[in-house]
């Protein structure tokens, strides 16, 4: 059985948003794409699980930026740690996972701001549920999940990823606020920019939790 979730994934997006996924299995690092020479050393000196998922990671925002009609080119990191697309272009990337990664990424050349995140797990404990959400937003995604401490975490990882440029710090969970849960929409709230609504979207198959935030520029 396929474990890909594009199927799933892409009726999810908005016109001009490509996505891409890698699986990759520890041990099999050889199977991954070779990066480029100016990426090795943002990894050379981590462990082999972070180099896999730097590697699975930057491979799946390749084949995404493919999609948009970007070049192949190497993918560096930001002033804070974000991945860099070629200019005229946006994106982003997640990975997860322990023994085996996955990883995804987003990309467009469309005027729209991108965060995704995955999350291959179960439930969150309720402690750490409750440091990433308020009572009422767990309620609010209990009726569309039966994980929503880990729908929240991904949603609001992924709003972060989407707006950080806009933002230019660490927002902390309570400046993201969950207003609207209906079926795989979310629609949350960032507090920091004068409240700026965020839509996701999300899935979850394979055990994967996957969140997609896509907001127009002009909104931001």
């Amino acid at each position: 059985m396929t474990k890909e979730l594009s199927v799933h994934v892409l009726p999810l997006l908005e016109r001009g948003i490509h996505f891409a996924e890698v699986w990759a299995r520890a041990g099999a690092e050889a199977e991954l794409q070779p990066l480029f020479a100016e990426e090795e050393p943002l990894v050379q000196r981590a462990v082999t699980k972070r180099q896999r998922e730097f590697r699975a990671g930057r491979q799946a925002a390749r084949q995404a930026l493919a999609l948009s009609g970007g070049p192949n080119v190497a993918l560096l990191r930001g002033e804070r740690g974000e991945p860099r697309f070629p200019a005229g272009y946006r994106g982003s990337i997640t990975h997860t996972g322990r023994a085996e990664t996955y990883a995804a990424a987003i990309a467009t050349e469309a005027p729209w701001l991108l965060g995704i995140d995955a999350e291959l797990q179960e439930e969150l404990s309720p402690e750490l549920a409750a440091r990433v959400a308020s009572p009422l937003e767990l309620e609010q995604a209990s009726h569309v999940s039966p994980h929503p401490g880990l729908l929240l975490f991904a949603a609001k990882e992924a709003v972060y990823k989407c707006v950080s440029e806009r933002c230019q710090r660490i927002l902390g969970f309570e400046e993201v606020r969950l207003v609207r849960a209906e079926g795989s929409f979310l629609e949350l709230e960032v507090l920091a920019l004068s409240a700026t609504l965020v839509p996701v979207r999300w899935l979850r198959e394979h055990g994967v939790m996957l969140c997609v935030a896509a907001l127009p520029e002009a909104r931001a």
